[in-house]
């Protein structure tokens, strides 16, 4: 005997077996009802897990309704949170900024001579806007050497300078610090 034997098939093909109508039609009934089978497992499988997903939409749905009634609840609680936040965010800007005042009144009475006397005085972020009046030149002369040896002013600028025999010498300058 042979390893392989091959089936002897006895009846005769019709002409419908070897045409191709015929061969599709052996197909479709053989093979063709497994892929069928299998389509409609997916198609039950698809319909079965709908059910699923239906639920899971409409928990998700509930959920977030109910976070969403938390947040309304909350928001003025936050909107107030988010002001004091703000503030205190400018509190420490405005602190960590802040002019100090001591350094800067403690440089001006060292260095202002007796013949001197302030009469404005605005201080802003780094610059000082002074008027002042003086008894005589030497004063004046005096309080700017005093200012030029000054190390924490960077800049002096003398803006308006007026004489009066009576008064003195009137004048105003911007110091920056």
């Amino acid at each position: 005997m042979s390893a392989q034997e091959k089936p002897l098939n006895l009846l005769p093909k019709t002409v419908l077996e070897q045409s191709v109508w015929g061969r599709s039609l052996r197909w479709a009934l053989s093979t063709g009802r497994y892929v069928i089978i299998i389509t409609e497992i997916v198609v039950i499988a698809a319909f079965l897990s709908r059910f699923k997903l239906d639920q899971d939409v409409s928990d998700l749905g509930e959920r977030i309704n109910g976070k969403k009634n938390v947040m309304e609840v909350m928001l003025p609680v936050e909107t107030k949170f988010r002001q004091v936040q703000n503030k205190l965010a400018l509190a420490r800007s405005t602190k960590s900024e802040s002019i100090k005042f001591e350094e800067i009144f403690g440089d001006l009475e060292s260095s202002i001579p007796e013949g001197i006397s302030l009469q404005t005085m605005k201080i802003e972020k780094n610059l000082l806007h002074l008027t002042a009046l003086a008894k005589s030149e030497g004063d004046l002369a005096d309080f700017l050497n005093r200012g030029g040896m000054n190390n924490r002013w960077k800049t002096i600028e003398l803006e308006n300078i007026s004489g009066n025999a009576q008064q003195g010498v009137s004048f105003s300058m911007k110091i920056w610090l």
